[in-house]
């Protein structure tokens, strides 16, 4: 590209060293310089034809150079752009800050979404985690269980299915309005009043005008399923609250206080026998025979020790067998226990609906699937269910 006559420095062989370095010097700064001992002018002349020359050659620096300038690209030159008008340049710069905007606000409805969905997930997590904790095992009684599992779902779901609205309004009406002795409902020879239902409102703990109205519809329902079931359902007996505080009156074992109690029924030709007991007017547990497993079992919402009740009603099994003379009970045959998983109360004054709950789910051999948090709600259904007068499944 650049051309070796201006660089070359030529050497005489003939001079000295002293002359070969100055006269090097020189042509190192003038490129063309013939001798150093001619004038100014004379130098100078070849030098700027050299210069014309060499700019002209093809290939030189200067051309280079001179094509570069020409096409406008220097190093302080550039290409000229297409002139853009300023409305152009800011819609254009609108447009780009506007694209910019969208895809960092995509990517932060992406990131939101994927954070809920996250978050979602994990409270679903905790939540199912808590219920488990929280809900009781299964009752398994005996060996297998009398429904299948879709039955048992349906039956389960009924149960927890919310009633109809306007009967659900009724119902808070009456439980919030003033106490009275206005009939409610009259069955079964019990007197339901306003004053005596009141005893559904949250906080209030159950008397046994409730409680046993309630056994007198599970026995009611028992017989028509009975009834519609061809022999394929064996019958339970619902006793009322009276029966163990009559059998154990004073907590002294009387056997002749119930003994016309099962006058028009045979106590071992049934499949269960339910029992509410009322210990001391301040707790509600419900006690239940499996006749034909030979099995005592004690239900209490707050875990209590229930071994006097069941060896009371164990004695009153071998009585009952004697004074009806079809045989007799041998203690060592029939188990005990108030170890079953049974949900628990957290407060004082539920233990009346848990009772009445736990005969319910047992009446159709379901697993005690409801919790506290379900109190509320079961209140209100309890009343409907005592103002219709029956229950609906």
């Amino acid at each position: 590209m650049f051309s070796s006559s201006i660089w070359s420095t030529k050497r005489k062989v003939n001079e000295t060293p002293h002359s070969q370095s100055k006269r090097g010097r020189l042509i190192l700064f003038n490129r063309n310089r013939a001798e150093p001992t001619t004038s100014n002018e004379e130098q100078r002349k070849p030098i700027q034809d050299g210069m014309q020359q060499e700019s002209q050659a093809p290939g030189s620096v200067a051309e280079y150079l001179r094509l570069l300038i020409q096409n406008g690209i220097s190093f302080n030159i550039r290409p000229k752009t297409p002139t853009i008008g300023r409305s152009e340049v800011v819609s254009t710069g609108e447009k780009v800050r506007a694209d910019a905007i969208a895809v960092e606000t995509k990517k932060l409805e992406q990131f939101a979404l994927k954070e809920a969905e996250e978050k979602a997930l994990l409270d679903r997590i905790k939540a199912e985690m808590a219920n488990k904790e929280n809900e009781p095992k299964p009752v398994q009684i005996g060996e297998e269980m009398d429904v299948d599992e879709d039955q048992e779902a349906e039956l389960i779901a009924a149960r927890k299915a919310a009633i109809d609205s306007q009967e659900a309004a009724t119902v808070k009406q009456i439980l919030s309005g003033r106490s009275s002795n206005d009939i409610v409902i009259d069955k079964f020879n019990i007197d339901i009043t306003v004053s005596k239902i009141s005893c559904l409102k949250p906080g209030t703990w159950l008397n046994d005008e409730v409680v046993n109205f309630y056994m007198c519809m599970l026995q009611e329902r028992d017989q028509k399923l009975c009834e519609a079931s061809n022999g394929q359902r064996m019958p339970s007996h619902y006793f009322n609250s009276f029966f163990i505080s009559k059998l154990l009156e004073n907590r002294q074992y009387t056997y002749s206080n119930v003994k016309r109690w099962s006058k028009k029924f045979d106590v071992f030709a049934m499949d269960k026998i339910f029992m509410p007991v009322n210990l001391n007017n301040s707790h509600w547990v419900m006690a239940v025979v499996f006749v034909q497993k030979k099995e005592i079992h004690y239900y209490d919402s707050m875990s209590g020790n229930g071994e006097f009740y069941m060896k009371s009603i164990l004695r009153w099994l071998g009585d009952e067998a004697n004074d009806k003379k079809i045989g007799s009970v041998n203690p060592s045959e029939w188990t005990l226990t108030d170890e079953d998983p049974v949900p628990q109360q957290r407060n004082g004054y539920d233990c009346g609906v848990f009772s009445i709950l736990c005969a319910d789910y047992i009446s159709d051999n379901l697993p005690l699937r409801y919790s506290q948090e379900e109190m509320p709600d079961n209140r209100v259904k309890i009343g409907a269910a005592i103002k219709r007068g029956k229950l609906t499944y």
